[in-house]
Parts: C-alpha cells; structure tokens; sequence
C-alpha cells in the first residue's frame, strides 16, 4: 500500500505527522518517525503505550506505523486510544477519548467496546469511552 493511502487512513482518526530526529545519521533505522496525534497504544488490563514507526525515510516510517496498526487488528485485548488531553496533563486526563481497532474488512476504525472491568484497569467512567464517527472531508 502507498504511503498517501496509509496517511489518509491514518488520519481518520487523528493528525498523522512524519518528522525527522536531529542527530541522526542518514544510515539510521530510526531517523524519520511517523506517529498520531494524541493517540497510544493501550490495553484492555490497563496501560498504554506510545505508538509509532521508525524508518529510513518517511515512506518507511509510514509503512511501520502501519503494520504496528495491523499488528494490534489481530492481537486480541489491544486497542488505540486517542485522547484529547493538554500537553501538561498525564494521559489520558479526564477528557473523552476513543477506543478503536482498524477493520480491514470495513476498511475503517472499528470501536472497542469497553467492558466494566476494562473501565474498572483504566480508572475511568464508562461516559468518557465516546464513539468513533468517520468525518468525510
């Protein structure tokens, strides 16, 4: 799959960004890095992560982050969240935030439905899991 195609999959959910670490050398794996906005790769237990991929140049750091995201389609308990915290707040704060997977058959974000107890592992009211929507631009 293209890199644009992958982006604009990528920013369904939120502002997919592709940027370079100073200091590093060309022959680097990990020189340019692809990540989302505000979202972290979490777990139904509890937790989560930060959530990108590395590469030799932006297409291949693209093309990482995207396997990490079919990847999680298949591994059962792990979602992505995005939250809409302050920078100055530890994530995920007290605002809304959404659960999703990506659906290769619907070709689109998929919610996960949080359980009481997956709530229970985040510390979180069941009102502040709010919904995925798709905005067409």
């Amino acid at each position: 799959m293209h890199y644009e195609e992958i982006m604009e999959r990528l920013n369904r959910l939120s502002t997919a960004s592709i940027n370079m670490r100073d200091g590093f050398s060309v022959f680097s794996d990990s020189r340019w890095y692809a990540s989302m906005d505000n979202v972290t790769c979490s777990g139904k237990s509890g937790g989560s992560s930060s959530f990108c991929g590395n590469g030799y140049t932006p297409e291949s750091a693209v093309q990482n982050l995207w396997e990490e995201v079919l990847k999680n389609e298949k591994r059962d308990g792990l979602f992505l969240r995005k939250h809409s915290c302050p920078n100055n707040v530890n994530i995920p704060g007290n605002d809304p935030q959404i659960w999703v997977r990506w659906n290769s058959k619907k070709d689109d974000w998929e919610n996960v439905t949080p359980s009481q107890k997956d709530l229970e592992s985040h510390r979180i009211p069941e009102d502040r899991v709010i919904k995925y929507q798709r905005v067409e631009n």
